[in-house]
């Protein structure tokens, strides 16, 4: 479902009523296909709270901004959204706050006084809502026929795992998160230098208002045949690696708790799938497995969902050890 967010000054006291008339706008789409929302439904620490508005812009479909009162935090936002090429809607209660880097741009002029005034507002922004999602639809259209098509192509690769910032996809993450590994202990360590693990930002994902993200994790049965192989090929001693294993494991599941097992899954497989994956969304990570060290600090390469051969390489292995053909049941 495509994302809309809201720019706005969320606490002037025409603010309430503009963001209802907005948001008005999923009630009357017939066809539910629309979903605004704005970044100040969570709660953040204030010296997080940049990081965090930038991560919504980068992760909405469409950016919607009201530039009445000329709000510096909106124009900054604004710029920022323009910077990432994100599709813009601008909308004031007066042109005389269009700043002059915005003045060739359409800007819709509407008034909050009386319901027609903000009924117009709802209808206005469902047609240009709609007119953006048809632009989008378009060239993800024509980027998945471009990349289906090739038959060689250029991916990006990374020198190790820690570098490619997984914890800003899982945080962004809108719809689904596929895990393929070894070792889960890995998404309980801390990235960089943050006190956050990479678990910390999954849940996140999951934890977000109106969040449709689902999330499964397919990790090795510390009790099977290959956790034993697969210690001494990396260098751990048998027993020691089952523990780490056991873990890291039942610390997933305990964090699972939570959620619904329609939106958290974990299973176990039994033997080695020469493979660890993470998809998150179009995203695909494929780490490389190799000895005698862990892949967390091999090459990682990252793919998306519409290049040619990906489905059959990632997408459809993780669902056949998923189903249960190459791994045990569910754990």
């Amino acid at each position: 479902m495509p994302t809309v967010l809201v720019l706005m000054p969320y606490t002037r006291e025409w603010s309430e009523q503009v963001w209802q008339a907005l948001s008005r706008v999923q009630q009357v789409d017939t066809s539910k296909t629309i979903s605004l929302h704005r970044v100040d439904t969570e709660s953040v620490a204030a010296d997080g709270l940049a990081e965090h508005i930038e991560s919504n812009i980068k992760g909405a479909d469409i950016v919607l901004a009201d530039l009445t009162e000329a709000n510096p935090n909106v124009h900054i936002e604004v710029g920022f959204a323009l910077a990432l090429k994100k599709p813009l809607l601008l909308v004031t209660q007066d042109r005389k706050w269009v700043t002059t880097h915005l003045q060739g741009r359409i800007v819709e002029e509407y008034s909050c006084k009386g319901a027609d005034g903000l009924g117009r507002l709802t209808s206005t922004m469902l047609f240009r809502i709609k007119d953006k999602m048809e632009m989008l639809r378009a060239k993800n259209d024509e980027a998945i026929a471009r990349a289906s098509s090739a038959i060689e192509y250029s991916v990006e690769c990374y020198s190790h795992r820690a570098s490619v910032g997984l914890e800003r996809y899982f945080r962004e993450a809108r719809h689904r998160i596929d895990i393929l590994t070894t070792n889960l202990s890995f998404l309980f360590e801390p990235y960089a230098d943050a006190p956050l693990t990479y678990f910390d930002e999954l849940s996140a994902a999951l934890d977000r208002v109106d969040s449709k993200t689902k999330v499964r994790i397919l990790t090795l049965d510390p009790e099977s045949d290959f956790a034993a192989k697969r210690g001494i090929q990396i260098g751990f001693a048998p027993a020691v690696f089952r523990d780490q294993l056991r873990a890291a494991l039942a610390a997933t599941k305990q964090v699972g708790a939570k959620y619904s097992s329609d939106r958290f899954e974990v299973r176990t497989y039994g033997d080695f799938p020469n493979q660890i994956t993470y998809r998150i969304d179009d995203h695909i990570f494929n780490c490389v497995v190799a000895q005698p060290t862990q892949s967390r600090k091999h090459l990682t390469f990252k793919l998306t969902r519409h290049q040619s051969g990906v489905d059959n390489s990632f997408i459809n292995h993780f669902l056949n050890v998923w189903g249960g053909r190459a791994g045990s049941a569910a754990a």
